[in-house]
């Protein structure tokens, strides 16, 4: 629905799977924490990932959605196209959202010189 629209499903909260976040934190790629893993500053580094869930009726995700660059950034009638049919569609399927957060926190020690 969001193409039809022009946002990218991969910067909205709908747009991705719980599944690809469901393991522990991957120290990789560009993720801060390969940087300072490789970083000779930085020392006694520690992922946590903190997972949350949470419900949203229609309305309350939609004004979630307000607040998304993906959707703040659509022409005003897009935008009100794309809200309305999502709304539409949240209440299709029983007036609610559940969404899963994933946070990522990475933390390190600076190393002490001298």
């Amino acid at each position: 629905m969001d193409r039809r629209y022009g946002a990218d499903p991969g910067h909205v909260p709908h747009g991705g799977s719980a599944q690809a976040l469901a393991g522990e934190i991957e120290v990789g790629g560009d993720w801060p924490a390969a940087r300072l893993a490789g970083d000779a500053r930085f020392t006694d580094l520690a992922g946590r990932r903190y997972r949350g869930r949470h419900s949203y009726s229609s309305a309350r995700y939609l004004e979630l959605l307000t607040s998304i660059s993906e959707y703040r950034m659509m022409p005003e009638g897009t935008r009100a196209a794309a809200l309305a049919a999502i709304g539409q569609a949240v209440d299709d399927h029983g007036g609610s959202v559940e969404l899963v957060t994933v946070t990522d926190l990475f933390l390190a020690r600076t190393v002490r010189s001298g």
